[in-house]
């Protein structure tokens, strides 16, 4: 049997943090560790928002990423 256990998350916001000579976006993302494995996503959703809510450019994306440890019985 394989069994997978939560290890981390992590928040990842995608900000746009300026443009390029071309006029083209550039985009930074800036990563919150040490979240709670058992935060639901829409948790972290909402507090993505509200800190894309206090930068100073638009947030365009929200992940969450996730490390689990696989192993076998």
């Amino acid at each position: 049997m394989i069994n997978s256990t939560a290890m981390k998350s992590t928040l990842a916001i995608k900000y746009v943090a300026g443009q390029d000579e071309g006029g083209k976006d550039i985009l930074k993302t800036q990563r919150l560790g040490s979240v709670k494995t058992a935060a639901t996503d829409e948790n972290m959703f909402l507090v993505a928002a509200a800190l894309g809510s206090l930068l100073l450019n638009p947030s365009v994306e929200v992940r969450r990423e996730n490390e689990n440890l696989i192993v076998s019985e």
